[in-house]
């Protein structure tokens, strides 16, 4: 009796030590948390550029904030994150991903708003100006985006799971 529960108490601490076993399934769910948080970002951004493109200053700068508020939000809470498999390697990638749109908020996407609440006196020079901001954002997220879909299909098939 003695020896069984020892063995018991032995097995129970080299199961919980070693942490739970990560599934596909975990994986799957861990990915998903992620690209939630991301896709509310993306959806923000996507706001503001209809703003900028059909609202007036204050909608533009609403969308703004609403875009930087939940950029800094996703990133807190994927720094709060659990590792997944006792790395941070996918949530480096995803804070990588962010540093982006973080960037192009800054850079282009301020300097793009000061345009755009101007435009009706907006010079031919300073339109195409405007339109170069508008190409450094794009090949910046496009970038950013190839990068992270090539880790997240690695991941996927590390984990054996199918992304949608």
């Amino acid at each position: 009796m003695k020896k069984t529960l020892l063995f018991i108490i032995a097995l129970s601490l080299v199961i919980f030590a070693c942490g739970p076993m990560e599934t596909s399934e975990t994986a799957q769910e861990y990915h998903s948390e992620l690209i939630d948080l991301q896709t509310a970002v993306d959806n923000a951004f996507v706001d503001l550029m209809d703003a900028m493109d059909w609202g007036d200053e204050t909608e533009i700068l609403d969308a703004k904030d609403v875009a930087d508020t939940k950029l800094k939000k996703a990133i807190k809470d994927i720094e709060a994150m659990d590792d997944f498999d006792g790395k941070d390697e996918y949530k480096k990638e995803m804070l990588k991903l962010l540093a982006m749109y973080e960037d192009i908020l800054k850079n282009e996407i301020t300097e793009m708003i000061d345009y755009t609440i101007y435009f009706e006196d907006l010079t031919d020079e300073e339109w195409d100006y405007y339109y170069s901001l508008n190409d450094s954002m794009m090949e910046k997220y496009e970038k950013a985006h190839d990068e992270f879909a090539e880790y997240q299909d690695e991941f996927a098939k590390e984990w054996d799971f199918t992304l949608i």
